[in-house]
């Protein structure tokens, strides 16, 4: 047991860490700081208010119970105070890791690469802390992110900043989000033209809103100085992107790669493109697109549009390239 702590509590780099049934009570210190190797957190409670409970940093985020018999707990005055830090870390590919809605958990991500699955349960909260270029999760060749909210309680990604959603996770006092708080919510890898097609990155979304941030989903493959494809797969329903510099932006610079599908979602104060789609297969269907620059950005030929696209401005942008 470890009580009124100001500064860390337990600080490890060792290629392996178990701490199991242990609790922390931090008086606006850290729980635990681990970092690297696979460690295992197991039957612990975390009463860390005004404190970051765990953090787990360029490690295996795997061997963190959070349900079954031996899931950890995270209790506080607020959930400012449940959060857990991920920083570099990782879903490795072959595993599954799965957070619940139980423990009112706020996730803060910088770079997370996720090889396996990686499911967000109802009423999950993702804060994206921006360092430099860094994105949130970063959905590697063959892995796969199920994003699994509902209406009454939507998976929510959000800027570290905004105290609007799960309290004051950087304990800064009151403070609001901003567009281009931070790069991409998702990204999906690029590599060489040159390289192997690489295998989808698979991204599965309903009832999630992201905000605050450049992207919400990246996957920005070019050709300039030298060239790049990704391999997105994307499926996107009843979900809401506001207040971001760009929504959905998938350029796979192949034609034979990439898939998007986007359904009776909504795009709101994007100052540049709602969606912009160059993937080989694109179906969009009941968008609604308002205070944006333009709707859709599309290579002619890839994108079938069903039902209706409400926009405030240039509903479809066509390029004749594809």
């Amino acid at each position: 047991t470890f009580t009124d702590i100001t500064s860390i509590a337990i600080s490890s780099s060792a290629a392996s860490t178990s701490v199991r049934a242990s609790e922390f009570h931090t008086g606006g210190g850290q729980g635990m700081v681990l970092q690297g190797g696979s460690p295992v957190v197991e039957s612990s409670l975390f009463d860390t208010d005004g404190g970051q409970s765990l953090s787990i940093i360029a490690g295996d985020v795997t061997g963190v119970a959070l349900s079954g018999p031996e899931a950890n707990e995270w209790v506080g005055t607020d959930r400012g105070s449940r959060v857990l830090r991920l920083d570099q870390a990782a879903v490795p590919a072959g595993r599954t890791w799965t957070v619940p809605s139980s423990l009112g958990l706020v996730l803060v991500v910088t770079g997370v690469s996720v090889s396996g699955t990686l499911a967000l349960s109802p009423d999950v909260i993702v804060k994206v802390q921006q360092y430099g270029t860094s994105t949130g999760l970063r959905v590697e060749p063959g892995g796969t992110l199920d994003v699994n909210g509902t209406a009454a309680d939507p998976v929510r990604v959000t800027s570290f900043k905004d105290d609007s959603v799960g309290g004051d996770t950087n304990g800064d006092g009151p403070s609001v989000g901003h567009i281009g708080d931070y790069s991409t919510a998702f990204e999906t890898p690029i590599v060489s033209i040159d390289s192997p097609d690489p295998a989808p990155s698979t991204i599965t979304a309903t009832h999630l809103v992201v905000s605050y941030g450049t992207y919400a989903i990246n996957a920005n493959a070019y050709c300039n100085f030298s060239c790049t494809k990704a391999n997105p797969d994307v499926t996107v329903s009843d979900s809401e992107f506001v207040h971001l510099a760009a929504g959905i932006n998938l350029a796979s610079y192949r034609d034979n790669l990439g898939r998007l599908e986007v359904e009776r979602s909504t795009f709101t104060d994007i100052p540049g493109t709602a969606i912009n789609s160059a993937v080989a297969v694109a179906r969009l269907e009941g968008l609604a697109v308002s205070d944006a620059a333009v709707g859709l950005s599309v290579p002619t030929g890839a994108v079938s549009v069903r039902g209706s696209i409400d926009a405030s401005d240039r509903a479809i942008e066509a390029c004749p390239w594809g």
